[in-house]
């Protein structure tokens, strides 16, 4: 972009032909700066300066002189645009695509073009290949997938993705092979962009374990906790094709299985407590396995080492011939867990989740522990 600039021409008929050369070498430089403007905007949102000429500014405005100068950054430098020169001004958003995934398919296969996208798909939102204009399935903010059209020819079509008024073509063309006769269905590597580009956010659940005593170290009577509810959060990262780095964080709330207790102590003791409920959280991190199972489903497993904090509370216990007091206990073991379930495109999961534990509670000599299940609803955020 060229701010005005004054030129003082001695003689027009011995320098015309030098002015001539400036004034061509000043609109090819403009339309590099422009150009590059453009590329460095891919990926995110811009101010455009549709200017009357038909040429373009792309960049931030600073200020808008009412009925004078819009003072507008490009690359870094500060361009005045007059306002007689200037047609529209939008607010534009600059597709970017880092991939295609696959690079091949026959018609009917999903094809996913990763990259940076606007978070709603625009009313005019396409994908173009070749001349084939395609609509998307669906659109996210970091990928955008289709479907090859059935009646597509063979050959090799370039990829391009049109948003507004802006569009990003893929570095790598895209081969459509030819149809089969038999059935063919997109390989899971090929599913990758509606199933594993959610486990990119966080999950928060909602779990409810199931009643009665839970697991511990002599039978399930042995427990010291009862059903109960909880809540949590987790937090998935890709790593690999199929794979996926689980972090988070359950927060449970259970009863205390009094009867449990006075079972494990036998005879004519009992145990008492004014807290009928006692709390925990549970912190893990591991590895996960994503298996799609179809356009709109996906089984994952995972396996994680998990630390806890057990606050434990007071009991007494009580015979004929004594009264002692076991005070409140604070417990931070150390586990693991495993989950297994189904996970939905629009990040639902249902799954079950085992929290295994070992926060010994000791009474008269017995130390008990609480492994939980729970039934698990997650919702992605």
């Amino acid at each position: 972009m060229w701010r005005n600039r004054y030129f003082r021409v001695t003689s027009l008929q011995h320098h015309s032909s030098v002015c001539m050369r400036i004034l061509q070498f000043a609109a090819v430089t403009a339309a590099l700066f422009i150009a590059a403007g453009t590329l460095s905007a891919q990926g995110r949102e811009f101010d455009v300066i549709y200017k009357k000429d038909g040429t373009t500014v792309v960049g931030t405005i600073l200020e808008r002189i009412p009925d004078k100068t819009v003072v507008i950054e490009v690359n870094g430098e500060t361009e005045f645009v007059d306002y007689s020169e200037i047609r529209n001004i939008a607010r534009e958003f600059f597709p970017e695509i880092t991939d295609v995934v696959p690079r091949s398919g026959e018609p009917g296969t999903l094809v996913t073009v990763r990259g940076a996208f606007p978070k709603q798909r625009p009313s005019n939102g396409a994908v173009m290949l070749g001349k084939e204009r395609v609509t998307p399935e669906q659109w996210k903010a970091d990928a955008v997938s289709f479907r090859v059209p059935e009646d597509m020819d063979a050959g090799t079509v370039p990829v391009t993705v049109i948003a507004g008024n802006q569009k990003a073509a893929a570095k790598q063309p895209f081969f459509v092979k030819a149809k089969t006769e038999t059935p063919v269905f997109s390989s899971p590597s090929s599913y990758d962009a509606s199933s594993y580009d959610d486990l990119g956010g966080a999950i928060f659940g909602a779990y409810t374990m199931p009643s009665g005593s839970f697991g511990a170290t002599e039978g399930n009577d042995a427990g010291f906790a009862t059903g109960g509810f909880g809540f949590g959060i987790e937090g998935r990262v890709r790593i690999a094709e199929n794979f996926y780095i689980p972090i988070g964080t359950i927060a449970s709330f259970n009863g205390l299985d009094l009867e449990a207790m006075n079972s494990s102590i036998g005879g004519t003791a009992t145990v008492e407590s004014e807290s009928e409920m006692f709390t925990s959280i549970a912190i893990y991190a591991g590895l996960g396995l994503l298996v799609p199972l179809d356009d709109d489903v996906n089984l994952f497993v995972s396996g994680e080492a998990a630390f806890g904090f057990y606050e434990l509370p007071d009991v007494t216990i009580r015979s004929t011939f004594f009264s002692s007091s076991v005070e409140s206990e604070t417990a931070f073991p150390f586990g693991f867990t495993w989950s297994a379930g189904l996970m939905f495109t629009d990040g639902t999961t249902l799954s079950y989740r085992m929290v295994i534990m070992k926060p010994n509670y000791e009474l008269v000599g017995r130390e008990l522990q609480s492994d939980y299940g729970a039934i698990v609803l997650g919702i992605g955020i």
